[in-house]
């Protein structure tokens, strides 16, 4: 049980601010918390923004990995994951934790996209894919290759 007393002494009440410059005692001082999304508002100051166009959804590599797992085989999906990342592409890294974002309008990191279109390959488009980028020995045009063979889509690799 807290015990409150009134009235309340005031002079424990505040919160520090850090300034990089100075202000005049007493004047109005304007808090701006950055463009973060809604995770780290409630974390950091206790409060959420609704429709805040800086939410995010993280989606780590290893659910990503559990759900290849529950379709396929281990072999299979390493074979898949292994075959993405000597094309070049990686996740978002933070702490040891490879992740994709999905950004606060639906939009999913491409990089996510390509690992799923990898994982969905058919195995005779996959085995193509896999001996063009070991008899070329480098990953340029590998994927858009077998997009635009497959008449899908063009992709073009940042």
């Amino acid at each position: 049980m807290v015990k409150i007393q009134f009235p309340i002494d005031l002079k424990r009440c505040f919160s520090q601010t850090v300034c990089s410059f100075f202000f005049p005692i007493f004047s109005q001082v304007f808090n701006t918390y950055g463009l973060v999304g809604n995770a780290a508002l409630l974390h950091r100051y206790g409060f959420t923004e609704p429709d805040n166009p800086f939410d995010i959804v993280n989606i780590d590599l290893e659910l990503v990995s559990q759900w290849s797992l529950s379709l396929f085989s281990g072999r299979y999906s390493r074979a898949k994951l292994s075959l993405w990342r000597r094309l070049g592409y990686s996740g978002c890294v933070s702490e040891n934790t490879e992740y994709f974002e999905i950004s606060s309008d639906g939009e999913p990191q491409i990089e996510l996209l390509i690992l799923l279109y990898i994982m969905l390959l058919p195995e005779d488009t996959y085995h193509k894919l896999d001996l063009t980028l070991s008899t070329k020995g480098n990953s340029n045009g590998s994927i858009g290759m077998i997009l635009s063979e497959k008449g899908k889509f063009m992709l073009e690799k940042a």
